[in-house]
């Protein structure tokens, strides 16, 4: 390739790549901006059940907070590592044994957010639950929700957001997996 297409190839290719980069960069900041809005609760909605994805720090408590106030009759905590013992878990939601054995399941074959959406839609199904929360981080709630309704048609879903403490490089890696789940659902409309 000479000089002279060899730059006529770079230049096309900035300015292909120079207004995608623009437009990623617009819809990161669109994405922080619903955050906000996203974690504001409102405390009047209950629903059957209550969901609680693993993985972030303040979402077990939200959920049972959720559940001790009775906000939902059943805690689902889906995504529970499989290394740890039912005692550990115990002890994590507070020792609180009569409430574990009452209202409490453990998920433990979710790995990640589709399969926490799979494992969360069917535990529904099977309590006959019409209706959920759904405990996550603020950042993580986006995708969450589009997994969920794509496994949802007859639930009726309601994000609780746990405001986030992610640094940057998270929030960026959240935001490019959500644009790559909105892909997905563009690419296969029948899947929502």
């Amino acid at each position: 390739m000479n000089k002279r297409k060899f730059r006529k190839f770079v230049k096309m290719a900035l300015l292909t790549l120079i207004p995608l980069v623009v437009l990623w960069g617009l819809g990161f900041f669109w994405f922080l901006s619903i955050l906000p809005k996203i974690a504001l609760d409102d405390e009047r909605v209950t629903a059957d059940g209550i969901v609680v994805l693993t993985g972030g720090s303040g979402r077990i408590q939200a959920g049972l907070d959720k559940l001790s106030k009775g906000y939902g009759k059943r805690l689902l905590i889906s995504g529970v590592n499989q290394k740890l013992s039912e005692e550990t878990i115990l002890n994590a939601i507070g020792g609180n044994k009569e409430l574990a054995d009452c209202c409490i399941d453990l998920g433990w074959n979710a790995t990640d957010t589709r399969t926490n959406a799979e494992e969360a839609i069917g535990w529904a199904e099977d309590n006959n639950f019409t209706s959920i929360l759904i405990v996550t981080t603020d950042y993580h709630m986006p995708r969450t929700i589009l997994e969920f309704e794509g496994l949802s048609h007859n639930i009726t879903l309601y994000p609780v957001a746990v405001p986030r403490g992610e640094a940057l490089p998270s929030l960026l890696i959240e935001y490019s997996k959500y644009l790559t789940r909105l892909t997905r659902s563009a690419l296969t409309p029948s899947e929502s």
